[in-house]
């Protein structure tokens, strides 16, 4: 069961009004431009400003991928209101793909037990741990 919504039970393009913006670093890897805007439900969302053209593909390819049954963190059509589009240095009305955050998994794990099947520790990916591909494959949503 994945950590976030499904793209079929997100809106097609979300407004940014009222959202509260920073400015994202990638952890391990350069992040050029990239903004994590947070909604007014708190959910936070992550935009790399790359215009409507790279939103389609990677929405596209995103709903597909989640119909196949594929883990495709969940995107949106965002359109940035005055204030949002101020806040990032952007024109109000563009549209950008918004991807739904999730937190990295800290490195190296957060416990040396942090995978084990059953753990106490609260680790989204502990279910992976020591599964074969083919086992992983077969897992339905």
């Amino acid at each position: 069961m994945p950590s976030f919504p499904l793209m079929r039970d997100l809106p097609t393009v979300v407004e940014t009004n009222g959202w509260a913006w920073h400015s994202f670093k990638a952890p391990v890897a350069p992040s050029m431009n990239f903004w994590l805007g947070t909604d007014c439900q708190g959910n936070r969302w992550l935009t790399k400003l790359t215009g409507d053209f790279h939103a389609y593909r990677e929405i596209v390819f995103g709903k597909l991928a989640q119909q196949m049954g594929w883990s495709c963190q969940s995107s949106v059509f965002m359109r940035l209101d005055q204030d949002s589009a101020k806040a990032i240095g952007r024109k109000p009305g563009e549209l950008h793909a918004a991807h739904w955050f999730l937190d990295e998994h800290a490195h190296p794990p957060c416990h040396k037990d942090c995978a084990k099947l059953g753990s106490d520790w609260n680790c989204p990916l502990f279910i992976l741990h020591n599964l074969s591909l083919r086992l992983l494959m077969s897992i339905r949503r």
